[in-house]
């Protein structure tokens, strides 16, 4: 599987990436730039010799059948399309790319949504969905955006999925593993430019 450039029509008549995640928070596109330089690489078709003759293909764990796909954004450019058993072999990918040399940056993980995408997820319009949003129908609560005040909006996922079951509606229970291990990942590359990281860790651990 390779990550695919395709986009969705917005309401307001622009075109947005399929893909949420493909847009950093400061609205920057990431796998369309890194795709137009260098398509992301299927794990299974990168020549061990290519990478230090570590590889990159993640390991499948017999005991963890659910299939995970993800693309890992890497340094240099590069994006590797993973498709593994479980998250415990994505995490051997990232270490396989770490010793191939290559700084793993992040996961598209399909956390970051529109409303538009949310009602494509569970099958409602994008007006009900931005009604709920704003308070005017549903229960209250629903999570605000990641980028407050934006032109286009993005919403966690593994915040909004919460929220709709407990409104009622059938929406699958998926822990966010892959999220907290992206979260995980921006945060080892920030850690080295921090002078001080208590604030961070208590910030973390809820001090």
């Amino acid at each position: 599987m390779h990550a695919h450039r395709d986009h969705a029509a917005a309401g307001d008549g622009q075109h947005r990436p399929a893909d949420p995640d493909r847009a950093c928070p400061d609205g920057q596109r990431v796998l369309p730039r890194v795709s137009d330089r260098q398509p992301p690489a299927d794990p299974a078709s990168v020549p061990d010799s290519d990478l230090g003759g570590s590889g990159v293909r993640a390991r499948a764990d017999s005991s963890l059948p659910d299939r995970v796909s993800t693309v890992l954004i890497v340094s240099g450019q590069q994006a590797i399309t993973v498709e593994a058993a479980g998250c415990d072999a994505i995490l051997d990918c990232i270490r396989r790319c770490e010793a191939a040399g290559l700084s793993p940056m992040r996961l598209c993980t399909g956390d970051w949504v529109t409303l538009q995408d949310v009602a494509a997820r569970i099958g409602r319009s994008r007006e009900a969905v931005r009604l709920w949003s704003i308070g005017r129908n549903g229960p209250g609560g629903f999570p605000p955006p990641l980028n407050p005040g934006s032109k286009t909006e993005f919403y966690s996922w593994a915040e909004v999925s919460p929220w709709l079951r407990h409104k009622g509606l059938d929406v699958p229970h998926v822990e966010p593993m892959l999220t907290a291990m992206n979260l995980a990942l921006q945060l080892r590359h920030l850690i080295p430019q921090l002078a001080h990281v208590e604030p961070m860790f208590n910030c973390l651990l809820g001090r």
